[in-house]
């Protein structure tokens, strides 16, 4: 922890991390929507290192605020680049977790406000995402109060891990939001366990009700898809469709999506 605490100094200034990138599809247009960005750290020695190896540290000695805006700036550039190979991909959607501690902090707002106003795209092409946990997290800021002034700034706004928390339904009716994404965990049992499949379709439901999107997470067979697919779920993402990858990669896939469609 030391060792990886001294490094995280020199991490950003020396352009040591990265951001990779895992589609998000239209199940039943079998196309690329949009994509969720994860930080990488390029560590000289101890290799590709991801997220969770070291954002809790990030949070501790106070470098969050820093990953979190290189990311959000990164993702705007690419997804100016990306949005300019063809018509076609005007929409694509950015999805960007915001932290924990981010999310406590008002200064999110500027961030994100300068993140959109330097990256040349649409606001809505940014979609920030906040677990369902860190919304009912007590040292949390009101979440309406900022999720509104968020919601302002013209970018879509997601709760990550949806149905995994105490206050769903209440999120659901006071905050701007615009999609749920459903926790990995329920999507694992489709096919399988009733109660999953059951609370699955209630959540769409919900989605429906609420005029919002609803993103299956973690969806890695094809007999998942096809359940979600019958179900009315538009939206999935997991590694049936494709592993988090880097940037050369994810505009390769664009790239054979556009010549495809062409």
């Amino acid at each position: 922890r030391s060792q990886l605490e001294r490094d995280l100094t020199h991490a950003l200034q020396d352009g040591q991390l990265t951001v990779h990138y895992q589609p998000t599809v239209d199940i039943g247009a079998r196309c690329i929507v949009g994509f969720e960005a994860f930080v990488r750290w390029l560590h000289p020695t101890m290799g590709v290192l991801p997220a969770q190896r070291f954002i809790p540290l990030a949070e501790d000695v106070g470098q969050v605020w820093a990953i979190d805006a290189f990311v959000l700036g990164e993702t705007g550039r690419r997804a100016a680049a990306w949005q300019g190979l063809h018509p076609t991909l005007s929409d694509l959607v950015m999805s960007v977790n915001l932290s924990s501690q981010q999310f406590r902090d008002q200064s999110v707002i500027d961030t994100v406000h300068h993140a959109v106003s330097t990256s040349g795209v649409r606001p809505s092409t940014f979609q920030l995402e906040v677990s369902e946990a860190t919304l009912m997290d007590p040292r949390s800021p009101d979440p309406e109060l900022l999720l509104g002034r968020l919601h302002a700034l013209g970018v879509r706004l997601a709760i990550d891990n949806f149905g995994t928390g105490s206050s769903s339904l209440s999120c659901l009716r006071q905050l701007p939001l615009d999609v749920l994404n459903i926790d990995r965990r329920f999507i694992a049992g489709l096919g399988s366990s009733r109660d999953d499949e059951v609370i699955v379709r209630a959540v769409l439901n919900l989605a429906e009700a609420f005029a919002v999107e609803a993103v299956a997470e973690g969806v890695e067979t094809e007999s998942q898809r096809d359940w979600l697919d019958e179900a009315g779920c538009r939206l999935a993402q997991g590694y049936l469709f494709s592993h988090p990858v880097d940037s050369t990669t994810a505009e390769a896939l664009l790239r054979v999506q556009v010549h495809e469609s062409d």
